[in-house]
């Protein structure tokens, strides 16, 4: 693993994944439907991680760029491994495991997942639903 600056990290960081694409595309970016079979996931592919990864990572989003690891400490991308693992861990948890592209569907009628739960769903009223003043340039009106 290279030593660099913030471009020699993130070249890292995208062979270290790359060089791990068969796990990456038989293990981790998989979904299972709601009888709990695995499958490839539709949505979530290595080529996209790759590309956001390095989007956030050189441009970021609201003066925030993703942490790809320590440049003046010898194989310090690991830090920034480890910070994508745990992103991933998060993204499976939240969206991954479900296929879904932003909200999870929690609620199941007949088996399946109802497009009303775009709208809501467990209570929630997502049009309600407002960012923190320091998050509003992220906000979208519904």
């Amino acid at each position: 693993l290279e030593a660099g600056g913030e471009e020699a990290l993130l070249r890292a960081l995208i062979k270290y994944f790359t060089d791990r694409q068969d796990v990456m595309n038989g293990d981790v970016l998989q979904s299972q439907t709601p009888q709990g079979q695995m499958y490839p996931s539709y949505r979530y592919q290595l080529p996209d991680f790759l590309s956001a990864m390095t989007f956030i990572s050189e441009t970021g989003v609201g003066g925030r760029k993703f942490y790809t690891g320590e440049p003046r400490v010898p194989e310090g991308v690991r830090y920034g491994i480890v910070n994508a693992v745990m992103f991933l861990a998060q993204a499976y948890k939240e969206a991954i495991q479900y296929d879904a592209c932003d909200e999870n569907n929690w609620q199941l009628v007949n088996d399946r997942f109802p497009i009303s739960n775009s709208c809501g769903q467990l209570g929630m009223s997502y049009q309600d639903q407002h960012c923190r003043e320091d998050e509003a340039y992220m906000e979208c009106p519904v």
